[in-house]
């Protein structure tokens, strides 16, 4: 049960990962609400971060994983001893794995705003908007492996061996495979793997200007600026005259 929580998104930053319901309260709940609230709950940069990062869904979602990581790290040192010392090293793993990912990512995402402002003109708004969808693309693609292991719940283990050891098997699986991906994502910067780098360039699809159109107000641009320079050079001959 506890692996199969563990690979799922039931307690781990559910409203902005990937608004997945949850019963209990958290601060994060009763600070912004239910929890199954659909993504895009931090529509602006103030929502996620702000007064210095005292306020704002980023310190209660820092605050509730750090909680069940050092929950986890407790009930690793404290069932995964002795004879089961291999695996309370490999859970560790995964587990301080899981955790940089996530700092990494968030890390990331803040300084792609910073640099797409910097750049470039966009409106908060729209800059805002592509680092949610990197948050809705990076956290889909884990959810499509870890959705797997959620369901895991809804299965009896009665009291057959061999079934509890087919689903804690199924969920070590499951969070591999989740853990590979993470560090394919950190290998590749996050903005170079393909998940994310369809979602930057389709962004800049949809906000693409046609060549012909480009050329055309280059050209319109050119004109004006032509006979700006002849009005004013004969206001200037006026003048001298």
């Amino acid at each position: 049960m506890e692996a199969s929580t563990s690979a799922s998104f039931f307690r781990i930053a559910p409203l902005v990962l990937s608004g997945t319901t949850s019963k209990s309260s958290s601060a994060t709940q009763q600070a912004h609400g239910s929890m199954d609230r659909m993504f895009g709950v931090v529509k602006n940069p103030s929502d996620w971060s702000n007064t210095g990062g005292t306020q704002g869904l980023k310190k209660f979602l820092d605050a509730e994983i750090g909680n069940v990581f050092h929950s986890a790290r407790e009930a690793i040192k404290m069932n995964l001893t002795g004879p089961n010392a291999r695996a309370g090293a490999l859970a560790t793993e995964f587990l301080m794995d899981s955790r940089s990912c996530y700092t990494s990512f968030v890390s990331w995402t803040e300084s792609f705003y910073i640099e797409i402002k910097e750049i470039s003109d966009v409106t908060e708004k729209e800059g805002w908007a592509l680092i949610l969808q990197c948050w809705r693309a990076f956290c889909g693609e884990l959810r499509k492996i870890r959705g797997a292991a959620a369901g895991q719940n809804c299965i009896q283990s009665g009291r057959s061996v061999s079934i509890r050891a087919q689903k804690s098997a199924f969920n070590i699986y499951t969070m591999g495979h989740v853990i590979k991906l993470q560090r394919e994502f950190m290998a590749a910067d996050f903005k170079n793997h393909p998940t994310i780098a369809t979602v930057i360039n389709y962004h800049l699809f949809q906000y693409w200007v046609p060549t012909t159109t480009y050329e055309a107000y280059t050209e319109a641009m050119n004109v004006w600026k032509t006979q700006i320079a002849r009005d004013v050079k004969k206001l200037q001959d006026r003048a001298g005259g």
